[in-house]
C-alpha cells in the first residue's frame, strides 16, 4: 500500500513541476514584449553627433585680406579619432553653419582632428600648406583658417585704330622654352571678360611667359610693317598682369572729320555733326552711304567718321547731306587712295553755318 502511495507521490510531484513551469511560462508571454534588435557599436568620435552633443569644428576659407571668399566654395575632408572621416563642402555636405566661406562640423569626440583642403574656391589657388590640424574639447569650438591667394591673372584689349573694340582674336600663351601651352579664345574658356575684344584669364602655373597674337579677326590685318606681335607676361598669384593693347587694322578703310572751322583754347578744331556722306571706288563699284554714328559708321564719336572698304584702291568720298544748321561743305567732296593695312586719312570737311 506504501509503496503505491510512493509511486503516486512521485508522479503528482512531477506534474506538479510541469504545472509550475506551464504557469511560470504562461505569466512571462502575459508581460514580455517585443524584443528591438541590438544596433550596430558607433565609433567613439561619431557618438556625440548622435547625442546631440560634442565639440565642434569651425573651418574658415579666406583670402589674404583674411576676408570670407564668398564667390564660391571650397571643399574639405576631415579625420577625428579612430579614423572617422567626413567630407565637407561648403554650405552643402555635412556644413552646419549657412554663411558662405565658413563651415562647421558639430557633435565632435573630443581629440585631434586633421583638416586637409582638396578643392580651392573657383579663380583661387590651393592653401600653403593645404592641411590644418585642430583640437577639439567637449562642447567648445576649435577654428582653422585656410588663406587663399588669387589665381595669376592677365588682362588686355585688342582695338583698331578709332579706338574701337575688336572681337575674334586667337593668342597663344608660350612658355619659357617658347611651346605653346594654350590657346586662348575671344569669349570662350579661359577668357571670362563678355566683352568682345576684352581679355580676361587666370592661370593656375606661376611663371615667366610670352603672349602672342596666333589668329586675326575675320577683315582684319597686322598695321603695316608689322608681324604677328607678342608681349612677355609674368604671371603670379595675387598679381595681375597686362593692361596693354594689340592693334589691329580693319584691311581696308577710310576715315575723315567734319568740321566748322572753329577751334578751342587749345587750337584743337571743333567737330560737328550728324551729316551724310557718300563713297564710292573708281571701279564703279555701288556707292556706300556713310551716316554718322549711324550706317556704316564705325567711329561712335559725333563729327567723325570711319569706314570700312571691300578692296584697295581710288575712292571718292562726298557730303551729301551736311549737318542741320549748316551749308555745304565746300568743296562737297574728296579723294584718296585707300592701301592694305593703312587708316585712308581724307581729311577734313569744312561747313559753315547758313546764313
Amino acid at each position: 500500500m506504501f509503496a503505491t502511495l510512493l509511486s503516486f507521490d512521485r508522479r503528482a510531484v512531477r506534474l506538479l513541476g510541469v504545472a509550475f513551469a506551464g504557469a511560470v511560462a504562461l505569466s512571462a508571454c502575459d508581460t514580455d514584449k517585443p524584443i528591438a534588435p541590438k544596433r550596430p557599436d558607433v565609433p567613439t568620435a561619431a557618438q556625440p553627433a548622435l547625442l546631440g552633443f560634442g565639440g565642434s569644428l569651425v573651418i574658415k576659407v579666406v583670402d589674404t585680406t583674411q576676408a570670407l571668399i564668398t564667390t564660391s566654395i571650397a571643399e574639405l575632408t576631415v579625420v577625428g579619432p579612430n579614423k572617422a572621416t567626413w567630407g565637407l563642402k561648403d554650405n552643402i555636405a555635412n556644413d552646419a553653419d549657412p554663411t558662405t566661406g565658413v563651415l562647421r562640423l558639430k557633435g565632435l569626440a573630443a581629440g585631434d582632428y586633421q583638416i586637409c583642403e582638396t578643392s580651392a574656391p573657383v579663380n583661387y589657388v590651393m592653401p600653403n600648406p593645404a592641411c590644418a590640424t585642430a583640437t577639439v574639447s567637449l562642447y567648445t569650438s576649435a577654428t582653422v583658417s585656410f588663406v587663399h591667394q588669387t589665381m595669376a591673372r592677365a588682362k588686355w584689349t585688342v582695338v583698331d585704330y578709332v579706338p574701337n573694340y575688336v572681337p575674334g582674336m586667337v593668342f597663344a600663351l608660350k612658355d619659357s622654352t617658347n611651346a605653346i601651352v594654350t590657346l586662348i579664345y575671344d569669349n570662350f574658356g579661359l577668357d571670362s571678360d563678355p566683352v568682345g575684344g576684352k581679355f580676361d584669364i587666370r592661370w593656375p602655373i606661376e611663371g615667366k611667359y610670352t603672349l602672342c597674337e596666333q589668329t586675326l579677326p575675320t577683315g582684319y590685318v597686322y598695321p603695316k610693317l608689322q608681324v604677328k606681335f607678342c608681349f612677355p607676361l609674368q604671371l603670379k598669384h595675387g598679381q595681375t598682369a597686362g593692361g596693354w593693347p594689340f592693334t589691329v587694322y580693319p584691311a581696308f578703310s577710310a576715315y575723315w572729320q567734319v568740321s566748322d572751322g572753329t577751334a578751342d583754347a587749345y587750337g584743337t578744331l571743333n567737330v560737328i555733326g550728324p551729316s551724310t556722306f557718300t563713297v564710292a571706288n573708281i571701279n564703279g563699284d555701288p556707292p556706300v552711304t556713310v551716316v554718322d554714328n549711324g550706317a556704316n559708321d564705325i567711329d561712335g564719336r559725333l563729327g567723325k567718321f570711319a569706314v570700312k572698304l571691300p578692296s584697295a584702291g581710288e575712292y571718292t568720298i562726298c557730303e551729301t547731306v551736311p549737318p542741320n544748321g549748316y551749308s555745304n561743305a565746300q568743296p562737297p567732296c574728296k579723294q584718296i587712295k585707300v592701301k592694305t593695312a593703312e587708316d585712308g586719312w581724307a581729311e577734313w570737311f569744312f561747313n559753315l553755318p547758313t546764313p
